[in-house]
């Protein structure tokens, strides 16, 4: 569970900064989150509360075996999952989610952070804790 403080706004009309979720792989599991975790956001913005950035990191394109296994279709192919994705969830819900094409490193600090792992092999997973493990300033690029 999430804590409320992350995505309320308080009532004396200043604002907390907003958390960043970082999304890191854009394939079966990544395109199934984020489906999901767009419908968050809009409710959260239904509510007035504070809806978070969402960043996608990917350095994979989709191929023929990714179509109907994962949210792609045959006009996709070739073209970069987290990019594909993201600009297909900002216009469908009039969002402005950021996208890169290319490996979870290091880059610059942001605070208040979210990462989340859709990641299908052990090796990738085990770089993105070392990295997080290092330091907690990390971007895509």
């Amino acid at each position: 569970m999430t804590h409320r403080y992350l995505f309320q706004k308080p009532n004396d009309g200043s604002f907390y900064a907003t958390p960043t979720i970082v999304v890191i792989g854009a394939g079966g599991t990544g395109s199934q989150l984020l489906t999901g975790l767009s419908r968050m956001v809009v409710a959260l913005q239904s509510l007035n509360m504070a809806a978070p950035e969402v960043i996608v990191c990917d350095p994979d394109t989709v191929s023929r075996a990714n179509v109907g296994r994962q949210l792609f279709s045959p006009s996709d192919i070739g073209q970069s999952k987290a990019h594909t994705l993201v600009n297909r969830i900002n216009q469908y819900f009039g969002l402005n989610w950021q996208s890169y094409h290319g490996k979870f490193t290091p880059k610059i600090a942001k605070s208040r952070v979210i990462y989340i792992s859709c990641v299908d092999s052990r090796s990738a997973r085990q770089e993105i804790y070392e990295a997080i493990k290092e330091s907690a300033s990390y971007w895509c690029h």
